[in-house]
């Protein structure tokens, strides 16, 4: 007697797109990747299966006209600007060329729509001097102390918001001046350094915060992990308590690589120090506004440089 054939994921293209999602999923983790990248490709796919509805169960009902048709669903549905779209479409295309692989897709070509690379925003100097103003330690509350201190590390730092809040009492060493970051979004362990300036206000934070090594650095008040929701709302609050209108958890990230640059900071350091690969992401951070340009263009163009020399030589009669 023949018998029946058995069926399998990898047996018939048609797929219900749940299942071979959690197939991607599988594959992301037989990869390794971050918790990061494993999170943001849930939240993208999330978005795309609300707007497919009940319309679409199947993989192979997805064609180019369907990716094209959700780019315009996410113009007329949900915030953001170009940057934000293109980054929705590259996240949605890895998912669909390993559907492709597979055979559950029909190739097509996901085409990324172009976006223009805005100029990242920073704070100015105003702002920083109201953030980073010392807070009166004998009437302020364990959260503006805390918060203080968050603001102070980020900028000392350019740490990433879901790295702190990960940070143990235990990753410090204010003696030596160095900081350990556990939880970094390629998965690598890092040792940063910490400046003068930077460990003189963690010390002082933990001579409030009090605790043993194993505890978090930056808690809520309750002791618990503060969610990079949660921090971004604390650290808006704090701004606004400041005058500080402006907001944004990664605008410190930013801050601090352009104020690295504009101070002569070389880029080689500032890719180390944010944890990035290659240089590719560094350059987006070094988009500085054109007043800054300016005077790092006056204090580094060589034809300045020289000409001054020149003065210099021909008023001591060394030269001439």
């Amino acid at each position: 007697m023949q018998r029946s054939k058995v069926f399998t994921m990898n047996s018939s293209k048609h797929h219900n797109i749940g299942e071979a999602f959690e197939s991607f999923m599988s594959r992301c983790e037989y990869k390794t990747l971050s918790p990061w990248t494993i999170t943001s490709y849930k939240q993208y796919w999330k978005i795309f299966v609300r707007y497919l509805g009940n319309d679409v169960i199947d993989t192979l009902s997805i064609t180019v006209d369907t990716v094209e048709g959700y780019l315009v669903y996410l113009k007329d549905n949900y915030k953001g600007n170009d940057v934000t779209r293109a980054t929705n479409i590259r996240s949605l295309r890895v998912v669909l060329y390993y559907y492709m692989e597979k055979g559950w897709v029909n190739p097509f070509k996901v085409i990324i729509p172009k976006s223009g690379k805005p100029i990242k925003e920073v704070y100015s100097e105003v702002e920083l001097k109201k953030l980073l103003k010392k807070p009166d330690t004998k009437s302020c509350t364990f959260a503006e102390l805390r918060n203080w201190s968050i603001c102070t590390f980020f900028l000392g730092t350019g740490c990433r918001a879901r790295t702190l809040t990960k940070m143990r009492i235990g990753d410090l060493n204010l003696q030596s001046g160095w900081v350990l970051y556990r939880h970094t979004k390629n998965g690598k362990q890092q040792n940063i350094p910490l400046s003068k300036a930077l460990i003189k206000t963690l010390k002082l934070y933990i001579s409030f915060r009090h605790g043993n090594a194993e505890d978090l650095l930056f808690p809520t008040i309750y002791g618990t992990e503060l969610a990079v929701d949660s921090l971004g709302k604390e650290i808006k609050k704090y701004n606004f308590s400041r005058g500080v209108y402006s907001r944004g958890l990664h605008k410190f990230r930013h801050t601090f690589a352009t104020l690295w640059i504009t101070s002569g900071g070389d880029p080689f350091t500032l890719q180390r120090l944010l944890g990035h690969s290659d240089l590719s992401m560094v350059n987006r951070y070094l988009q500085i506004g054109s007043e800054d340009v300016s005077k790092t263009f006056a204090r580094f163009n060589p034809l300045e440089s020289l000409n001054s020399n020149v003065e210099r030589f021909s008023m001591t009669g060394s030269v001439l």
